[in-house]
């Protein structure tokens, strides 16, 4: 299978401080990553490029 390259123009730490501005520390685990949850929560309420941010963040996941 061929490796394809992402055209996504994502800014590191976007997404960390969109979901420290808007949910605070609660968003996240003791160990610092964002919980599953509120990534779902900002897939709905968030803009197109923060909806993109969180789908990309769900699907690394998947990738480990």
């Amino acid at each position: 299978m061929a490796k394809r390259k992402l055209n996504l123009k994502l800014k590191k730490g976007a997404l960390r401080n969109y979901m420290l501005r808007n949910y605070g520390l609660k968003a996240f685990t003791s160990k610092g990553t964002i919980k599953e949850e509120y990534l779902r929560k900002a897939m709905k309420e968030g803009n197109a490029h923060t909806k993109k941010m969180a789908l990309f963040a769900l699907n690394t996941r998947k990738w480990r």
